[in-house]
């Protein structure tokens, strides 16, 4: 298997331009230097990141390199990191822009009114925003999706849903959550709470 392959197929969702991972994977020319630091940090497990331990069972987001593949990457490092033949490079993957499970969704809500400024350096707390979606009866959800505003900067959006004016965490549900590299996930949920203005 080409290296260019295993990078397309583990790593290029976040080593893109415009996503979190500090340099892309695209082309020879821009991986090639890193070489060294890739197979560094797939023999410390860094990266990809996948940290679940698999004696738990099978993910089927399961993100971690088979150990063929690490080999692959390890070899190619060690002998200098060649360029194969530009004629046999796979065709580049494809990511969809904007929303990825509907065109126009029926509701989008905003975390806030303003975007929220993330530093250039330096450490974030965690951020949290309540958001009421102003219904006055249940909704079932067929499809949600979290968007960040900034790919390249946003690392996780995790969101759950509250009753109005319970602070209680016990009474919260998750909904969806989107991390980088991740797609969206189209599954059933329902609200278990009637939500009002």
């Amino acid at each position: 298997m080409q290296v260019s392959r295993i990078l397309n197929k583990r790593c290029v969702a976040c080593h893109r331009q415009g996503e979190i991972a500090p340099f892309a994977m695209t082309n020879y020319r821009e991986v090639s230097g890193w070489a060294d630091t890739i197979a560094e940090v797939v023999r410390n497990r860094r990266m990809p990141p996948w940290f679940a331990d698999p004696k738990f069972g099978h993910f089927r987001n399961d993100r971690s390199l088979p150990d063929d593949e690490k080999e692959i990457l390890y070899q190619w490092s060690a002998a200098g990191a060649p360029e194969s033949d530009p004629k046999e490079l796979p065709e580049p993957p494809k990511f969809v822009e904007g929303w990825q499970l509907a065109k126009d969704p029926e509701y989008v809500f905003y975390m806030a009114k303003k975007p929220y400024s993330v530093p250039a350096e330096g450490t974030v707390p965690y951020q949290y925003f309540a958001v009421a979606p102003g219904f006055k009866e249940n909704k079932w959800i067929r499809a949600i999706e979290a968007r960040p505003g900034n790919r390249a900067v946003v690392h996780h959006i995790i969101v759950f849903a509250q009753p109005k004016g319970n602070r209680d965490d016990r009474q919260r549900q998750f909904l969806v959550g989107y991390a980088p590299g991740a797609s969206a996930d189209r599954q059933a949920r329902i609200s278990p709470f009637r939500q009002e203005s």
